[in-house]
């Protein structure tokens, strides 16, 4: 940011942002009978580029400083924070111009809170001490935060997760769910131990998102200078494997205290700012924003648009050579059959390549299986981190306080779990989809006289074209954007209400109320509690099995291979439906082009009339690409 500042940086990613919208618009105005029609990687990126908000996830261990670091970037406490306070809902916190604070629930209602009740709604403890929060058949989907964050661009939603590596499972899936979603990731760690394996693992889990990442080590005012510098060298050592994975290329831990930064706020204090050392943090924050919502985002979306552009340039070539060469129309009309015979050897229905590639889209469904299987297992962090909980059970409170909330969690917990599992195999087929939706609109995308090259960037490595985006947003793009009358995912398999649980009756029913030896308060030992509370877990898991791998409830199918069928039978539909899609495109041009071998010099003089039309009204979306990829090129040295 050395040679533009953050306002001007703002100014230019925004007008990098509305020209793609833009094009994107033109795009679906100028379809035409004559032209490739735009495919679904071109409308996702439509989508996705009109976001309002891209997420970036703050996520760390449990009681690590995510909130106070939050919280510090307001300038006040509005998350919930305390040493004994676990965030058990995700806060989405929008710079907003004024406060504002609402319930979102997963059908999409809101519901207006006050500031005061943040807590309530949003922390593990407020949640044990009064049940959790039931809406009838609503989950909270998160909680919305909005209020002024005057250094951040309005684009940028912060998202304060659950921390994993505590004892409530829920939380762990809650943080991973979110990654989905993120365009990139604050890291947030602290100095009392090096990086764990846990927290190794799960760095490697938010890399697989996205390469965006910005590691930052809270509560640095707690030590000496000497003690930060060893922590941080040796997180950066024990995280070093995964430097390539990032965008950077390197691993940097940013020290700050996020309490001498609210102290600095409130005392309006600019050398307890500089103490702070958020100064270092913010450029590194900064930074990461605009290379991922302002450059790569960009980037990927320019990509998309830019390859569709270069197809219909080819196809308008072809028709215009046709048209004003009659001697060259039969030899062109020759080659576009000849392509139109390749394609169909080589990726139809029945063709080693698609072949391969539902052989792809089954591999994602046996781990399906391998996944539920371990999740309704012992072994499983879910039931561990149960039993844990159960074992270090203290008082007879403490264990009535558990057999109160216990049947709760463990509906939320597996059903949650066992839908981000099925989405999960969703996010990986419809991976597998983009990349062979990108290889098929390769075969007519080269050779277009008004050409615009694809955008390489120095040193994010960027594929040319870009047709699979991360972070969620893209989920199930391909198929639900190709109108097909089954949609891969969670939503085909589970009921929307996921916290009522998997399927009707079934895990609800074991699982509803408290169990009745505690319910009388007749039984008075911790140990017999503990037993009690240990016997009715494992039958809470054998339930949990059946009613997901053993039991039929589809029919003669079980919740898992009806997941497996839908999964199955949606992948193979979207597969030859996107074959179709670029056949059809094909074929169109061929009987375009054997259209114009017969045509009189009248009808030609007509169509060439036409075709000159339609060049006409492509010239402005190939100066705004034009103009857009200079942009990104400004963009890249400023951010150098």
């Amino acid at each position: 940011m050395r040679t533009m500042n953050v306002i001007e940086l703002e100014k230019q990613v925004q007008s990098i942002r509305l020209s793609l919208q833009g094009i994107y618009q033109q795009i679906k105005t100028h379809k035409s009978s004559f032209l490739p029609s735009p495919d679904a990687s071109v409308i996702g990126a439509g989508e996705y580029i009109q976001q309002e908000q891209y997420d970036v996830v703050v996520c760390g261990q449990f009681k690590k400083g995510k909130s106070s670091f939050i919280n510090a970037l307001l300038g006040e406490e509005v998350l919930p924070v305390a040493t004994e306070v676990a965030t058990a809902q995700v806060f989405r916190v929008i710079n907003s111009d004024t406060e504002d604070y609402n319930l979102v629930f997963n059908n999409g209602e809101r519901l207006p809170i006050a500031k005061t009740d943040l807590a309530k709604y949003g922390s593990q403890v407020e949640a044990d001490l009064l049940g959790s929060p039931a809406f009838k058949d609503k989950q909270i989907d998160y909680i919305e935060v909005k209020h002024p964050i005057p250094f951040l661009p309005k684009s940028i939603a912060l998202v304060d997760t659950p921390g994993f590596g505590a004892l409530y499972a829920a939380h762990e899936q809650i943080t991973r769910n979110y990654l989905k979603k993120a365009a990139a990731v604050i890291f947030i760690t602290d100095p009392e131990n090096p990086i764990t394996t846990v927290q190794k693992d799960f760095v490697e889990t938010a890399l697989k998102q996205t390469k965006q990442i910005l590691f930052i080590l809270t509560k640095m005012d707690n030590y000496n200078a000497d003690y930060i510098r060893t922590i941080v060298n040796e997180n950066q050592r024990i995280l070093a494997p995964l430097a390539p994975q990032t965008a950077t290329k390197q691993i940097q831990f940013y020290p700050m205290s996020s309490k001498v930064l609210n102290l600095a706020t409130k005392m309006k204090n600019d050398k307890l700012v500089e103490k702070s050392q958020f100064d270092v943090v913010k450029e590194a924050l900064l930074k990461l924003i605009y290379n991922t919502v302002g450059f790569d985002i960009n980037v990927q979306v320019f990509n998309t648009f830019n390859h569709y552009y270069n197809r219909v340039s080819k196809a308008l070539d072809e028709l215009h050579t046709s048209a004003s060469q009659p001697g060259k129309a039969k030899e062109l009309a020759e080659q576009k059959r000849k392509m139109q015979q390749d394609f169909a050897a080589e990726w139809g229905n029945s063709s080693a390549k698609q072949q391969e590639i539902m052989a792809e889209i089954e591999e994602q469904i046996v781990g399906l299986r391998n996944y539920a299987n371990d999740m309704l297992s012992t072994n499983h962090h879910i039931y561990d981190n149960m039993l844990k909980r159960i074992e270090a059970l203290d008082s007879n409170k403490e264990a009535d306080q558990l057999a109160n909330s216990m049947s709760y969690e463990l509906q939320q917990t597996y059903a949650n779990h066992w839908k981000d599992l099925v989405e999960d195999c969703q996010y990986s087929i419809d991976n597998i989809l983009s990349k062979f939706n990108a290889r098929l609109g390769a075969v007519d995308a080269e050779g277009a006289s008004v050409h615009i090259e694809s955008y390489q960037p120095k040193k994010t490595g960027f594929a040319g074209h870009m047709n699979n985006f991360r972070n969620g947003y893209m989920t199930g793009s391909l198929v639900s954007g190709l109108g097909l009358g089954v949609t891969i995912g969670a939503a085909a398999v589970c009921p929307p209400a996921a916290l009522v649980i998997l399927i009707a009756g079934g895990v609800a029913s074991l699982l509803g109320g408290v169990f009745a030896g505690f319910s009388v308060g007749k039984e008075n030992k911790l140990n017999q509690k503990k037993q009690e509370l240990k016997a009715h877990l494992s039958n809470c898991l054998q339930q949990a099995y059946s009613d997901i791998i053993r039991r039929p409830t589809h029919g003669n199918l079980t919740e898992l291979q009806n997941a497996e069928r839908i999964l199955r039978e949606a992948g193979k539909t979207a597969v030859a439906s996107l074959y179709a899609q670029h056949k059809e495109n094909i074929d169109r041009q061929v009987q375009l082009l054997d259209g114009q071998l017969h045509a009189d010099a009248e009808t030609r003089q007509r169509k060439l009339q036409e075709i000159e039309a339609a060049k006409q009204v492509w010239i402005p979306v190939y100066n705004s690409l034009k103009s857009v990829k200079e942009q990104l090129v400004i963009l890249e040295k400023s951010n150098e």
